[in-house]
């Protein structure tokens, strides 16, 4: 990175530019970081960019870095994005590795470095803005409903290791709240009040139809929970709430249920989708997690139709560690 310095700000800011909208971009000489940019919007904020190799996070080099970086935050007045720069392909990956709470810093060690491109700015800006106390909607207007499916396996002696299986679906026209029944009583308010929206009033098609039925056939023993993602303040639970599990990539697999010959016409004609969830648990779990895969069944006789909704409904597919 020493070597390739000015390149790497060149694209760099190539990228900021393209993505981030009107900004100023200057250039500083600090061991935490190497560029401060300012966005002009209305809300005008700042934050600083750290430019890194794509094997920084590996080296002793990084260690020390979270180290000066641990022992400056309390000092430190603004959010620091770690930007990865692939020179090659002249992309980048990025993350935020300190941000702010309502004006408190925090350090982001278990950092999930997401290809930087407009959508993962659009939450990143989020997490910027999470400076301002204000309670205000999502701005990029992409409201979400969060899914969180709870598995757990036992192990011997009764004991039980839990994972929770988290995405989010955005919401639409055709993906949408279920209407507030009319004239509620005094008691059905009160539980609202109480308990929030619900769950049958939550959305459910049939992307989250194959997700749960292919958790359900290898954890039988499951809980599924939905909730809305819209303010700000919601988008930091998710947050606070998810960051501090281990993340596992958990493969969703399509497969064809049916006869050989009805299977022999389809060959080289339908492209199965594919599909990868988080399973996040506590990092003394990991291993028990790790190598699992998930199975869904494609019905032979429907499946360009089956195969079409997938293909239509996963664009309104989020991983939650793109928020993390």
């Amino acid at each position: 990175m020493k070597d390739n310095r000015w390149r790497c700000i060149q694209i760099a800011a190539t990228l900021l530019y393209r993505y981030c909208g009107k900004i100023r971009i200057e250039g500083v000489n600090t061991s935490l970081w190497d560029l401060i940019v300012t966005v002009l919007n209305q809300d005008r904020y700042k934050f600083a960019v750290k430019l890194v190799s794509s094997s920084f996070r590996r080296t002793v080099e990084y260690k020390e870095y979270l180290q000066n970086l641990e022992a400056n935050k309390s000092a430190s007045s603004m959010p620091i994005v770690l930007l990865s720069i692939n020179e090659k392909e002249e992309t980048a990956t990025i993350g935020l590795l300190l941000g702010f709470f309502w004006n408190k810093a925090y350090l982001n060690e278990s950092l999930v470095m997401n290809k930087f491109n407009e959508t993962s700015w659009a939450i990143l800006q989020e997490r910027l803005m999470a400076v301002n106390k204000n309670i205000h909607p999502i701005m990029s207007g992409n409201y979400m409903v969060v899914k969180e499916i709870s598995v757990r396996i036992r192990k011997e002696g009764d004991r039980s290791i839990e994972g929770k299986f988290v995405y989010l679906r955005n919401l639409s026209e055709t993906y949408k709240m279920q209407a507030v029944p009319e004239n509620l009583s005094f008691k059905d308010k009160f539980y609202r009040l109480l308990n929030g929206i619900p769950q049958q009033e939550y959305p459910t098609d049939f992307l989250d139809e194959v997700i749960q039925k292919s958790i359900n056939r290898q954890f039988p023993d499951n809980n599924s929970h939905s909730s809305l993602m819209v303010f700000s303040t919601e988008l930091r639970n998710v947050f606070l709430k998810y960051n501090r599990y281990s993340k596992i990539d958990i493969p969703l697999t399509f497969t064809i249920d049916g006869n050989l010959d009805e299977l022999n016409k389809i060959i080289g004609i339908i492209q199965l989708p594919s599909i990868t969830l988080n399973l996040l648990t506590l990092p003394e779990n990991e291993l028990a997690f790790n190598g699992i895969s998930l199975f869904y069944g494609l019905k032979v006789s429907d499946i360009a139709n089956e195969v079409k909704m997938i293909f239509d409904l996963k664009p309104s597919y989020h991983q939650v560690k793109e928020y993390l």
